[in-house]
């Protein structure tokens, strides 16, 4: 399970390290969360995942998030962000190395979909929903569904969900997903 946290900002370094400088437009009002789900917000976004999920940080300024309890197979799933403030390249060099990375890194890694997603405020995004085996000694598949976003101000963000297959439908993930918001 270390490995898996260890690991968490893997998919995010494409975001990650950034300065703290803050936007210049005003956020946009954040939608209600779903029943039983708890807001997080920044100016420049926002999102919802479960009550009762802890806070975890990853090794690079700029990315954090949440899991649950041990699920499926003694595994939490997991919603993150990887923030970089000032990233230099496009959008689809960020898809590019999310996916490079993520196939070097996670076992029997395979993109299931993906596809280019609408966003306000003239940013752009891409979906990437994968698959890949745990670290575990019997490993399992773990779902992974990254949303890559790049804002006219280059601010590259990496929104990703990950759990057991067997865990995502029941830990709402679709739901933690639908929930992001640029402000």
């Amino acid at each position: 399970m270390r490995r898996l946290l260890g690991l968490m900002g893997v998919m995010a370094l494409t975001a990650c390290g950034g300065d703290e400088s803050p936007e210049r437009r005003p956020p946009a009002p954040v939608v209600a969360p779903p029943a039983g789900f708890v807001t997080v917000q920044d100016p420049l976004y926002a999102y919802a995942h479960p009550v009762g999920w802890t806070r975890v940080t990853g090794r690079s300024k700029g990315l954090a998030g949440y899991q649950s309890p041990p699920g499926a197979n003694r595994l939490p799933s997991q919603v993150g962000l990887g923030v970089n403030r000032r990233y230099p390249n496009t959008l689809r060099d960020a898809v590019r190395l999310a996916k490079d990375e993520s196939r070097i890194v996670y076992p029997r890694y395979r993109i299931r979909s993906e596809r280019p997603v609408v966003l306000p405020r003239g940013a752009r995004g891409w979906r990437i929903e994968a698959e890949y085996a745990s670290f575990q000694d019997k490993p399992v598949t773990v779902r992974t569904v990254d949303l890559l976003v790049q804002t006219p101000e280059k601010v590259q963000m990496n929104f990703f969900v990950r759990a057991p297959l067997a865990d995502f439908e029941r830990e709402r993930l679709d739901e933690v997903l639908d929930s992001f918001q640029l402000r």
